[in-house]
């Protein structure tokens, strides 16, 4: 009983999930069996089971049956289902076809409409811009014809607003121009607006003599019209007032007896006075920013350069021409040219570099202003030096009567030169120096170029001609040796380094006064130079004075026998030394000037150091130890009498000059220094108190020593 439940309950299992079981592909019919009947006792129910799966086979077999039925039922269906939806397809693209007909019909029934819109949009537009022209053309006429009559009866504000509608017509027209009844309508329009201008040019010429047919109104609407014609017509205008303006001055200044230099004075009264009557006449009449008078005073200057140039190419009036008349011609002209620059900077100031403004908010305004900037003055013309330029190449007599004039200052200052006490300087170059200043000033207000380069120049001939004389004095000086030579020779010093530090003023001064590239010409370098030489060449003089004074003094060295020396003391040629010291440079710090008197103890200074180590040198053998602590003492001796005198007449700077003039004495102080020590530290130490020696340097210290090169060989080897 138990097997049987099992195999059925296996059965079920297959029944209620067997069709899939058997439907799987993977089902294996052995493994079934295997599985229902695992061993011999469970074959008792094989027929029972077999049963089962026939009963199954033919309940599978009745399935397959009726499925098969209604796959046939459903076949037909189908079939018929198909049919009628072939039949709806051919009926839909019949209809289909017929639509396709239909919309080509329509399509071109569209484009043959679009065809006859386009066809009567042209013709509407033709027809519009037909009668558009008819009437453009009809204003045209008109306005041409008015436009003949408003210059006929000069209503000129009118003539504007008609020549602006004409232009403004004359855009539509403008492809049109060759059409025959256009060009004879602007062939007519160039015929009026060519009397207009002819008309208006006559109009204000004949205003400035007060013609009674002409009113100031209607010249203010000529002057809105001149405007209107254009900037190319408004200075046509101008030039024609301009000639007008100077119609008379021509006729009087062309004369014979008005074209002279002597006439030359009156023509700028002349150019004011008339001015001021223009201004009457026209200054209601003309805008003022048009600048009218500032090409009238061009024009005046331009004709006033061309007569004096006449003048000057007059052979005779040149030659006859004083040149006191010539500078006062000169300065008369300058200041003209300045001030009609300053009144009419003054008047027209207002209206230079208007151009960049800034747009205004209103239409109406901005374009009023945009017009009215077309025809602003925007600078002057080169007035400035316009006719004083002339001058410039016929100034040579002024400035040979400078040099006449400034050579006298010169000699006179030489002939009376005598000391100028509150500056210990000569008054000869004060002298000088106010003489060319005042030949600078002078030449400054006649000519910013060739001419006041020319006197430059010969202020520079007068300067090295006092270099001149002053270092001829400094050489007298020197072959004489007079008793007061310190004193002399301090002053000339003190002179040159006046003149020195006056120069660059000088040059700078010279600079201002000229224009380029004149300017960039002027140089003082090499004059300061010279007189920086003679400075040096005094300070020489004076010191090779001492040096000659001390000869005696330092021979004296030579002449000690020093192996018989015994004990220190004091020297008799040390004192001799400090009574010249003491007595020169007394004298010389009375006079010269404390930066002179420095190079003057600086230099000294190096004169007092090399004269001792040539004495000291001379000596030309091994000398003994006392030899060179005599000298060693004798050195300090001087150094410090030097130092006290430089305090002694210099209670302020005197530790100054003193300290200076130890520097320069150094090299003999480290000399008698190095000599005074003991064998092996006079090796060791020689570079340590001589700054690079020279072989021959070395040469005498060794002989001093009684040394030879072999015996000191690193010496010569460190060199």
């Amino acid at each position: 009983n138990i097997k049987m439940s099992n195999t059925n309950s296996s059965f079920s299992s297959s029944r209620g999930g067997g069709r899939l079981m058997f439907e799987d592909e993977n089902f294996d019919p052995i493994a079934y069996i295997n599985n229902m009947f695992p061993d011999e006792a469970s074959l008792e129910n094989l027929d029972g089971e077999i049963g089962k799966l026939r009963g199954e086979i033919d309940r599978l077999n009745k399935d397959v049956r009726d499925a098969i039925h209604n796959h046939m039922i459903l076949n037909a269906n189908f079939t018929e289902e198909i049919r009628q939806a072939n039949a709806s397809t051919v009926e839909i693209l019949a209809d289909v076809q017929s639509i396709k007909e239909k919309a080509e019909a329509s399509e071109q029934l569209v484009a043959e409409m679009c065809k006859d819109i386009r066809s009567l949009d042209i013709a509407k537009k033709n027809l519009t811009f037909s009668i558009t022209a008819l009437k453009k053309y009809v204003m045209l006429s008109t306005a041409v014809e008015k436009l003949r009559d408003a210059c006929l009866f000069r209503r000129y504000r009118e003539v504007a607003h008609l020549i602006e509608a004409i232009d403004g017509l004359g855009a539509f027209f403008k492809s049109y121009e060759k059409v025959a009844q256009i060009a004879e309508l602007y062939r007519e329009k160039e015929t009026i607006l060519g009397h207009l201008r002819a008309q208006l040019l006559e109009d204000f010429t004949l205003f400035a003599r007060e013609n009674k047919a002409l009113t100031p109104a209607q010249m203010v609407d000529g002057a809105y019209l001149v405007e209107t014609l254009g900037f190319n017509f408004q200075q046509e205008l101008i030039s024609a007032l301009a000639k007008t303006f100077l119609t008379e001055y021509e006729k009087i200044f062309t004369s014979v007896e008005n074209a002279t230099f002597e006439q030359v004075e009156r023509r700028f009264p002349w150019l004011f006075r008339n001015l001021k009557e223009f201004s009457a006449t026209y200054d209601n009449v003309l805008p003022h920013y048009w600048g009218v008078k500032v090409y009238l005073v061009y024009q005046f200057c331009v004709r006033t350069q061309a007569h004096v140039t006449k003048l000057f190419d007059d052979r005779t009036n040149a030659g006859q021409l004083d040149v006191g008349l010539l500078m006062k011609i000169v300065q008369t002209t300058q200041k003209f040219e300045t001030k009609i620059v300053e009144d009419l900077t003054k008047e027209f100031g207002q209206f230079f570099g208007q151009k960049d403004t800034q747009p205004l908010k209103d239409p109406k305004e901005e374009a009023k202003a945009a017009r009215r900037r077309q025809f602003e003055i925007q600078k002057l013309p080169p007035l400035r030096g316009i006719i004083s330029c002339v001058f410039e190449p016929h100034m040579r007599p002024y400035v040979e009567k400078e040099d006449a004039e400034l050579s006298e200052a010169v000699i006179a200052a030489l002939r009376n030169d005598e000391v100028e006490e509150e500056l210990r300087v000569l008054s000869s170059s004060i002298l000088i120096f106010n003489a060319i200043r005042g030949v600078t000033k002078r030449a400054a207000s006649f000519s910013k170029t060739q001419t006041m380069y020319d006197i430059f120049g010969i202020c520079r001939r007068y300067l090295r001609r006092y270099h001149t004389e002053l270092d001829g004095r400094v050489e007298s000086l020197h072959r004489t040796k007079p008793a007061n030579l310190e004193q002399q020779v301090s002053h000339i010093v003190n002179t040159c380094e006046y003149v020195k530090e006056t120069l660059g003023a000088l040059e700078e001064s010279v600079k201002s006064s000229l224009e380029p590239p004149f300017d960039e010409r002027v140089n003082l370098g090499d004059e300061e130079d010279l007189f920086s030489g003679l400075i040096a060449k005094g300070i020489d003089v004076l010191t090779n004075t001492i040096d000659q004074k001390t000869d005696v003094a330092f021979s004296s060295v030579n002449k000690i026998n020093w192996d018989r020396f015994e004990s220190l003391g004091e020297n008799k040629y040390v004192k001799e030394i400090k009574v010249v010291l003491a007595a020169s440079v007394k004298a010389v710090h009375s006079v010269m000037s404390e930066l002179c008197f420095m190079l003057y103890v600086n230099k000294l200074a190096l004169t007092l150091n090399n004269k001792f180590l040539a004495a000291l040198f001379r000596n030309n053998r091994k000398l003994p130890t006392i030899a060179f602590q005599q000298l060693n003492v004798d050195f300090v001796e001087m150094k410090n009498d030097f130092a006290n005198v430089l305090r002694g007449v210099d209670a302020k700077n005197g530790k100054s000059y003193a300290d200076s003039s130890f520097k320069l004495l150094a090299k003999a102080e480290n000399t008698m220094k190095l000599l005074n020590l003991d064998h092996q530290s006079f090796v060791e130490n020689f570079n340590k108190y001589l700054d690079e020696p020279t072989p021959a340097d070395i040469d005498k210290l060794l002989t001093l020593r009684g040394l030879k090169r072999t015996d000191v060989p690193q010496l010569f080897a460190r060199k």
